[in-house]
Order: C-alpha cells, then structure tokens, then sequence
C-alpha cells in the first residue's frame, strides 16, 4: 500500500513538473517551440505510465525536445496555416448564418483537433522517414479509433468547462490533468502498434511508424 501511494505521488509530480516546463519552453520560444515541447511533454508522460522504471523528468524532456524539434516545428507550422482560414471561414460562416459552411469548417477542424491531439504523441513514439509519412500515418491512425476521439473531446470539454466555471486557480490542476487524460487515452490506441512493431525485426528504443 505504501509503495502504491509513493507511485501515485511520483506520478502526479512528476506530470505536474513536466507541464511546468512544457510551459516554460513553449512562452520562452514565443510559442515557436510549441510543437518540440509537446512532443517531449508526452514523451515524458508515457515514460511515467511504466510504474517500474523511474523517469528522469528534465533530461528525458530536453532530450526529446531537441531529438525532435525540426519535425515538431515544421508539423506545428504547418497546423498553424491549416487552422488560421478554417478559423476564419468558420467565423464567416456564423456571421453570414451560411449553414453549409457551417458544417464544413466544423468537420474540418474536428479533423484538424485530432491531428493536432495524435501527431505529437505520435511523433514521440514512433520514427518516420518524413513528415508527410508521419502527417498521413497520423490522419489514418486517428481514423481508426473513433470511440478513443469520442474520449479525447469529452476531456476537452470537461477541462474547458472546469476552465470556465471553476476558480482560476484549478487551471495549475485541470492542464496537467488533461495532458495526462490525453496521453492515458492515447496510450491504448497507439499500444496495438507498438506491440506489432516490438515483435518485428526492429529493435530500439523508438519505433519505426507502423506502415498502414
């Protein structure tokens, strides 16, 4: 019992402590750096779900943000010019009452949410030999797991609405919470290929992106 609760407490500090320099690293690179720190945030969360193996927090996050930070940044780039206009069509939409354009920028950027919540996981898991292969192995992976994307929204929202109607400061609790929510749920979709993968004749400490 005892052992169990020195888990749990390591666990939870461990991902507080991890968003604490996701945060840091993201506002110092004025955001640039968003992209590299969210890879290396859920590197380091996934390395904290394997209970039997201690995580060396700060090294393990540096480590990965500068292991992947050109593919990070050009792949968070690249969201960027993807939902700017969808933003504004659906502004346009709402204003213009245009209920076809409507829809279409809303299933637009659900599509787009989901890339952006799989791709950095994704990233630091799996190897690839470029980002258009990772982008397309992304978008056919979050395809695959609607029931997991039904998850992922239902703690976006319950986050935005903690965010919303709780005392500001839940929001030092509800960010590291939704990172964990998203790694934990993340975590049992992506295992399947992992496991495949852990019985080819690649061996390391990463994996090869899954061919779909």
């Amino acid at each position: 019992m005892e052992n169990t609760l020195k888990d749990f407490y390591r666990q939870v500090t461990d991902v507080i402590y991890v968003h604490f320099l996701w945060i840091l690293t993201s506002f110092l690179g004025v955001l640039i750096t968003f992209g590299a720190a969210t890879t290396a945030l859920y590197k380091v969360i996934f390395q904290v779900f394997k209970k039997d193996e201690p995580t060396q927090v700060t090294k393990l996050f540096f480590e990965t943000f500068v292991k992947e930070f050109k593919e990070s940044t050009i792949v968070w780039l690249i969201l960027i010019l993807i939902v700017t206009p969808l933003i504004f069509m659906t502004f346009y939409a709402i204003n213009q009452t245009n209920l076809f354009l409507l829809v279409a920028s809303m299933v637009c950027l659900y599509h787009v949410v989901m890339l952006f919540t799989y791709v950095f996981p994704i990233i630091a898991i799996f190897k690839s030999n470029s980002i258009f292969e990772t982008l397309k192995n992304t978008i056919l992976i979050q395809n695959r797991h609607l029931l997991t994307n039904l998850k992922l929204i239902g703690s976006l929202a319950i986050i935005i609405l903690g965010i919303l109607y709780l005392p500001n400061v839940f929001i030092l609790v509800l960010i590291p919470l939704y990172g964990f929510l998203v790694a934990f749920h993340l975590k049992n979709a992506l295992n399947p290929y992992v496991e495949k993968l852990k019985t080819s004749e690649y061996k390391g400490d990463d994996y090869e992106l899954f061919k779909l």
